[in-house]
């Protein structure tokens, strides 16, 4: 019993040792991630949209016809329609409207209307879903760092919410992006 967990902590520690190596260039530094991959001058927008279990958020990439511009309301209009390829799951209530989004030093200040709080889905996946969804297709717009939700020009104060809207803001979250199996 001594040796598995010697040989446990062994193994443990050699992936560990290796997973860092891994993670460093040559002279030791720390890679940063790659920058997101911004296709707006192509005129396609990047959307997210949760998969079948809530547990991840999938892209979806949508050619705007028409010469119409890329911009954070077009793809929160597109998000809040919801999803064309099978596979995913709107996130955002039908019964929402974006009232209007104001950039402000890389801050979006997304204002929807009372739809969104009347008709929000409780519990930590749905929640997550929903508020990365918005939040991560709004940061592959390179003047967006970070989210704040508003509902009729107000901070959200949804009951029972496992997030308090009123004094969170939301950064991307590169951990709940999926891949299609």
């Amino acid at each position: 019993m001594k040796k598995i967990k010697v040989l446990a902590l062994v193994v443990t520690g050699l992936l560990t040792f290796a997973f860092v190596s891994g993670c460093l260039e040559d002279d030791g530094t720390k890679l940063e991630p790659s920058p997101v991959k911004n296709r707006h001058d192509e005129g396609i927008l990047t959307l997210y949209f949760a998969d079948q279990d809530a547990n991840f958020l999938l892209v979806e990439e949508r050619a705007l016809e028409g010469g119409a511009e890329v911009a954070p309301e077009v793809a929160l209009s597109a998000l809040i329609e919801g999803p064309k390829i099978g596979g995913r799951f709107a996130t955002i209530p039908k019964e929402t409207e974006l009232l209007d989004i104001e950039i402000k030093d890389e801050f979006a200040y997304v204002n929807f209307n009372k739809g969104f709080v009347d008709n929000y889905m409780l519990g930590s996946a749905a929640e997550a879903m929903t508020i990365y969804s918005v939040v991560n297709t709004l940061t592959e717009f390179k003047e967006i760092k970070s989210v704040k939700f508003l509902s009729e020009g107000k901070s959200l104060d949804i009951i029972g919410s496992n997030f308090d809207f009123r004094v969170q803001v939301f950064e991307r979250n590169e951990d709940l992006i999926g891949s299609e199996r």
